[in-house]
């Protein structure tokens, strides 16, 4: 005799489920990724580059350009500009006070103003400017002729006096920019000036 079946959830006998398929070799992520569950291009078409690929590959080269870009700045070692502007010759001495050898690439010694003579000093401030020891450290009417010349296309001019001329070469850069030359003249009214 056969025994009566436990009833289930619902009192309906079960039936069986459709019998599943064989499955092929399982598709990779990546594959998946590239394919998307789009046909393959056939023709002429497969030779032009999917819009997925054009991004990646320009993601990578930019990607590439900014890590050597970054790499390039990291390993190469740029001078300092005031290290080659102050550099002097090394001159050694005996013990007597007579030259030994001088070492260096430049010929250029640091004196202090009063072992300059005053022909020397008349004659730089004569070719720079004439009025230094009259103006201060800015001059007004200079950077309003030059400001009005470069307006009305007459060429670019600065209007800089020496003091203005030493502290963008010391201390900023050449750029031509409005705020390049506040500061410029803001540093040049607190520098100090030299005795007449």
């Amino acid at each position: 005799m056969d025994r009566p079946r436990a009833p289930t959830g619902t009192g309906l006998a079960e039936r069986p489920g459709p019998v599943p398929r064989p499955t092929s070799a399982p598709v990779s992520r990546l594959r998946r990724l590239l394919r998307s569950g789009r046909p393959r291009r056939a023709g002429w078409r497969r030779l032009i580059p999917t819009r997925r690929f054009a991004l990646f590959s320009t993601l990578t080269v930019l990607l590439g350009c900014a890590g050597f870009l970054g790499l390039g700045l990291l390993l190469v070692k740029v001078p300092d500009a005031h290290a080659a502007a102050t550099a002097q010759r090394n001159t050694w001495l005996y013990r007597d006070g007579t030259v030994l050898a001088q070492t260096g690439e430049t010929n250029r010694q640091s004196v202090a103003l009063d072992q300059v003579s005053p022909e020397a000093q008349h004659a730089v401030l004569a070719a720079e400017d004439r009025s230094f020891y009259r103006e201060g450290a800015v001059n007004p009417s200079a950077l309003l002729r030059a400001g009005w010349n470069t307006l009305t296309g007459q060429g670019t001019q600065g209007g800089s006096t020496i003091t203005q001329q030493y502290v963008k070469n010391a201390y900023l850069t050449h750029q031509q920019t409005v705020s390049r030359k506040a500061r410029e003249l803001s540093r040049s009214a607190i520098s100090p000036r030299p005795p007449r």
